[in-house]
């Protein structure tokens, strides 16, 4: 798992939402509502940008 020190969110919600983004081709917005229905608050910018910064270390997880 990357580094993921400097978020907010605590590092177990960040990856998931990444690698569920990433693993099953979820939208934004489904990825919203799988955290909302864990009490989370996690924007569909959130996600985007957790995407971006950290999404091309977890594909390269997945695919390995």
């Amino acid at each position: 798992m990357p580094r993921l020190k400097g978020f907010h969110q605590p590092c177990e919600i960040t990856a998931y939402a990444v690698w569920a983004y990433h693993r099953f081709a979820l939208s934004m917005d489904r990825i919203e509502s799988k955290l909302a229905q864990r009490s989370v608050i996690g924007t569909r910018q959130a996600v985007r940008s957790w995407s971006i910064a950290l999404g091309g270390q977890f594909t390269n997880c997945i695919y390995r």
